[in-house]
């Protein structure tokens, strides 16, 4: 029934109870299945908090192998790891110069546009359709992506947005018929 150790006495996992041998097998399968998951190996790891997170290419890995850093362990920083580490002027997200798709509408100069300092959110150009078109899209798109904006700079631009509805009538600021 017992079965015995060395010294003639039953071992440890003998002389437990059915309840408390299989809670222990419980809690042990769940602390290999932790691990496991962690691996990225599983199917499961797609739905953790981290899943947007991609793999790494394997140069990049072994680069940071050798300096460490952010792809250290094959995973890419967040989305919103990358936007606080980039600063306003040297970042791709800002423009250097009016671009040609506003520039030909005549949104040419910096104060044509409600974020002057990176030529985002067009709101003046040669035509009040194009004006008033670009003015609601600035105010929809300043609504979703407020927050990508340095809080310095994010009070400002909604002045400018707001101004421009009020010139236009547009939400809040739409005279009644």
């Amino acid at each position: 029934m017992y079965a015995l150790a060395e010294n003639n006495s039953p071992s440890w996992w003998s002389q437990q109870t059915t309840t408390s041998k299989v809670a222990f097998c419980a809690i042990g399968a769940g602390a290999l299945y932790v691990l496991w998951s962690m691996t990225g190996s599983s199917h499961e790891s797609r739905f953790t908090p981290n899943a947007r997170r991609k793999r790494a290419s394997k140069r990049a890995v072994a680069k940071a192998r050798k300096r460490g850093g952010a792809y250290f362990w094959g995973l890419k920083r967040s989305p919103r790891a990358r936007r606080k580490a980039r600063s306003m002027k040297e970042s791709s997200w800002c423009h250097k110069s009016p671009p040609a798709k506003y520039a030909r509408h005549g949104a040419t100069q910096k104060s044509d546009y409600a974020f002057p300092e990176c030529f985002k959110y067009p709101v003046r150009g040669t035509t009040e359709k194009w004006s008033r078109a670009h003015t609601k899209a600035a105010a929809s798109y300043f609504a979703r992506h407020q927050w990508n904006i340095p809080e310095k700079y994010r009070a400002k631009v909604r002045a400018r947005i707001d101004r421009e509805r009020k010139h236009w009538g547009i939400g809040p600021y739409r005279k009644a018929a």
